[in-house]
């Protein structure tokens, strides 16, 4: 079971990553399952938010 996945089961509100940012893209789409369609989308330069949401989302790069 993925450490995130047991530390959420723990009730841990906030687990806080770092690494390089070539490492990034793979942590997203692998570990989190984040979907590919959604980073190539944020790359294209679509949102992220609906528009009556406001705030800000990721960077798409550094």
């Amino acid at each position: 079971m993925p450490f995130y996945i047991i530390h959420a089961l723990d009730n841990i509100e906030d687990v806080v990553m770092g690494m390089p940012h070539r490492g990034r893209l793979n942590v997203l789409t692998g570990m989190l399952d984040f979907p590919y369609s959604g980073v190539i989308s944020k790359i294209k330069g679509n949102r992220e938010l609906p528009l009556d949401l406001s705030g800000a989302g990721d960077v798409l790069s550094h």
